[in-house]
């Protein structure tokens, strides 16, 4: 069975930070954990997470080494995400 792919722009990760969304993003996070989806990254989610604050940076860049994702180039499509 092919597994569901997702591109996931900083807000998602963010919201892993944030208390108001974080409950529910960390139950979509133990599933990503578990391999349940494909996940794409790209070059503007790194760029995004490099400009934020500390320890906001570290502990996205936490989360984000936990999981296993795929990176894509910039495309049109991606620009318009």
């Amino acid at each position: 069975m092919k597994k569901i792919g997702f591109y996931l722009d900083t807000t998602v990760i963010s919201h892993l930070y944030a208390p108001e969304k974080m409950q529910e993003t960390l139950a979509l996070w133990d599933d990503i954990i578990a391999g349940n989806y494909e996940i794409v990254l790209s070059s503007v989610v790194f760029d995004e997470i490099d400009r934020c604050y500390q320890p906001k940076r570290d502990i996205m860049y936490e989360y984000v080494n936990r999981i296993e994702f795929k990176n894509t180039k910039i495309n049109s499509t991606i620009r318009e995400i």
